[in-house]
């Protein structure tokens, strides 16, 4: 379905790194225990029904998946690639990530990403595309789409103003990264991307 596309779209590259089933299995230390209570502290509430419930579990729930989401990072071997591979990296690593997805013009640029990762704007290219995938520049441009998307579908804000917030200007060049990160024009996605067009395996 269509719709699959804008989903994973949405979502990327953070659901698209995880396996399609991963079952984490607590042990005796403390993090362990405390990933079990919350467990029980989430059924419970969800029993119970009672006034705030909804609000508790929606915050129980995202603290549980997130350090779901580090255990699993921390177990990879060390061949493991994509976005939580990444993280693990000591060139790609969390500064490199984290610099990448700055909004600001003169963020994104190799020489700044390199000097983030404290590395030379070659090897950081090299390790980035072994583990990530694609180059640098490509993840920045994708990041920034997908920010992008976001405010065209939900907000009012003209296209110029969202190209121009992305540091992707002028129009037409923002205009033509977005057509090719997602495969559809701004225009047409703001009106619910109702011609996407299949993804690619």
């Amino acid at each position: 379905m269509r719709v699959h596309r804008i989903v994973e779209f949405l979502f990327a590259p953070v659901f698209r790194s995880l396996p399609a089933l991963w079952v984490d299995r607590t042990g005796d230390d403390r993090i362990s225990a405390l990933i079990t209570s919350t467990v029980r502290e989430i059924l419970a509430l969800a029993d119970a029904a009672a006034p705030g419930t909804e609000l508790m579990l929606g915050r129980l729930m995202e603290l549980l998946f997130v350090e779901v989401l580090r255990r699993y990072a921390a177990r990879l071997p060390a061949s493991a690639k994509g976005w939580f591979a990444a993280l693990n990296d000591p060139i790609v690593g969390p500064r490199a990530c984290n610099s990448c997805t700055a909004i600001p013009p003169a963020a994104g640029r190799s020489t700044d990403l390199a000097r983030e990762a404290g590395s030379s704007r070659t090897v950081l290219a090299e390790r980035f595309s072994a583990v990530m995938g694609q180059a640098p520049i490509e993840y920045v441009t994708s990041w920034r789409m997908q920010i992008a998307a976001e405010r065209i579908r939900n907000s009012d804000d003209s296209l110029a103003a969202i190209a121009a917030g992305s540091a992707t200007s002028p129009k037409r060049a923002f205009n033509r990264a977005f057509k090719r990160v997602t495969g559809v024009t701004p225009g047409r996605w703001r009106d619910g991307g109702a011609e996407l067009p299949p993804q690619q395996p």
